[in-house]
């Protein structure tokens, strides 16, 4: 279990960066990132960006008469030459909550990251999105340490997010691959398409 998490763990990085559209310099299809020593690789040239940070997107646009800031912010950065953001993909159990309770997500606010994410696409922007945060703020590690206590775990401190395997993922109705998992799922419904999808949605993420 724990190592077939950490497989999903990392795939899921790897494709969260490559979901949006190539920047607009770049002309060849869309690829993933890799490394080579301390440079970034897209398509086998070295890959330089100018990028921004806005993580209020996903809940802004999950009320669609004020999707119209999402897609201005988009077009102002690509005017600029900015080609890569960063922006949560997340917000637990708190206000315009994603996954309101353990497993339980709001539908309506998932739309407004897939917004986000064709938005990105459409202005030639990748995007960096986070899946949960260190602090409090939006939910993030205090609030899955908070589910596993409701549930009985032993958990002490929100450090437990990292060592507790009802916190990590033993119970994935609670635990952080749960939500992983429903990531991979969405990705394999809506966002298929934007990564070259053929064939088994196992073989593109998982290896």
């Amino acid at each position: 279990m724990a190592y077939f998490s950490k497989i999903i763990s990392f795939s899921l990085v790897f494709l969260l960066v490559a979901l949006a559209c190539e920047a607009r310099v770049l002309l060849q299809s869309p690829g993933f990132f890799q490394t080579q020593n301390t440079q970034f690789i897209l398509n086998g040239s070295p890959f330089f960006f100018n990028g921004f940070n806005s993580f209020w997107m996903m809940n802004v646009a999950a009320d669609p008469s004020q999707r119209s800031k999402v897609s201005d912010v988009f077009s102002q950065a690509a005017a600029a030459w900015m080609s890569v953001c960063r922006t949560w993909a997340f917000n637990d159990g708190g206000s315009q909550a994603l996954q309101i309770s353990p497993g339980v997500y709001d539908e309506r606010v998932f739309q407004g990251l897939d917004f986000v994410i064709s938005e990105a696409r459409k202005n030639g922007i990748r995007l960096i999105l986070s899946l949960t945060n260190n602090y409090k703020d939006f939910g993030g590690r205090p609030q899955y340490v908070s589910w596993a206590r409701n549930a009985g775990a032993p958990v002490n401190t929100d450090d437990d997010f990292y060592t507790n395997e009802v916190v990590k993922g033993k119970d994935e109705n609670i635990g952080f691959d749960g939500y992983i998992g429903n990531w991979i799922l969405r990705i394999y419904r809506i966002y298929r398409r934007y990564i070259g999808y053929i064939g088994d949605i196992s073989v593109d993420i998982f290896t």
